[in-house]
């Protein structure tokens, strides 16, 4: 064989590895460590996957570099673990990807900046995550009046949206709108949307607690009060009669919760 020939076909042979190996393999070896990261938050396993995300994918150039990306900073929200790291790649994968509207979210919740949500409208204006990031914003400011324009938009779109029901509940007591808070609790709940658990409970308790609203707090002890009677003597009855006490002496009911509890149907023996 001519050797120039040789040489020739000896650096297209060589060339068309390199090419099988970062186009196809190299791919299948990066998309194996994502999965295998992902399994690891499943299983509760977080500094696992990032420390998996980190050594073998982020930092490793493949033709799949976006969606590797993407796959990270989604670990890093799952596990709650924003850095200034994950600001920064989702940044670069704005440039790559201008037209994902989910980095433009991502970016917004890390941030807290509202641009960013204002962008991701741009592209899908009827997305649910958008009007909820706005409204985690607004609520962290405690902008209540703005979270009630922002919780609107998102229930037109979105009727049964569970946060933007709560969002709107939590407002109007935080507002000391209590009949309305009342009227949404009902509405929601037709919507099968519950905010009688502990997690809403104590949101509610707080905000009665912040404007010392008696009415605020008899309304939280007649919800405690249903929720007492469906959950019996469940694992959360403990915190619901705790509580449904504190609020009762709140409001001099203190005589009406005794007799409440002292029901048969709460009888602990």
């Amino acid at each position: 064989m001519n050797p120039t020939k040789s040489i020739i076909f000896s650096i297209l042979f060589i060339f068309l590895l390199g090419f099988i190996w970062y186009a196809g393999l190299k791919p299948l070896y990066i998309n194996k460590d994502i999965n295998m990261a992902d399994h690891y938050v499943r299983t509760g396993k977080c500094k696992e996957a990032l420390d998996l995300m980190r050594s073998k994918v982020i930092y490793n150039p493949s033709t799949i570099d976006s969606y590797a990306k993407l796959k990270y900073i989604s670990i890093i929200e799952r596990c709650n673990a924003r850095t200034p790291e994950a600001i920064e790649l989702l940044k670069k994968v704005t440039e790559i990807r201008p037209y994902y509207t989910r980095t433009w979210i991502f970016l917004g919740n890390y941030t807290g900046d509202k641009s960013y949500f204002d962008k991701a409208s741009e592209l899908s204006p009827k997305r649910e995550e958008i009007f909820v990031g706005r409204i985690k914003i607004n609520m962290a400011l405690k902008n209540y009046p703005l979270v009630l324009s922002n919780v609107e938009e998102c229930i037109n779109i979105s009727p049964a949206s569970r946060s933007c029901w709560w969002s709107k509940i939590i407002s109007n007591f935080y507002l000391n709108d209590i009949k309305q808070a009342k009227i949404d609790i009902r509405i929601a709940g037709e919507r099968d949307r519950d905010f009688s658990t502990e997690k809403y409970l104590s949101q509610i308790y707080n905000a009665c607690e912040t404007n010392n609203n008696l009415e605020c707090y008899e309304v939280l002890f007649y919800i405690i009060e249903d929720r007492l009677i469906a959950e019996r003597l469940g694992e959360n009855f403990p915190y619901l009669e705790s509580s449904y006490i504190d609020i009762a002496k709140k409001i001099n009911k203190t005589d009406k919760a005794e007799e409440f509890l002292s029901h048969p149907r709460f009888n602990k023996e």
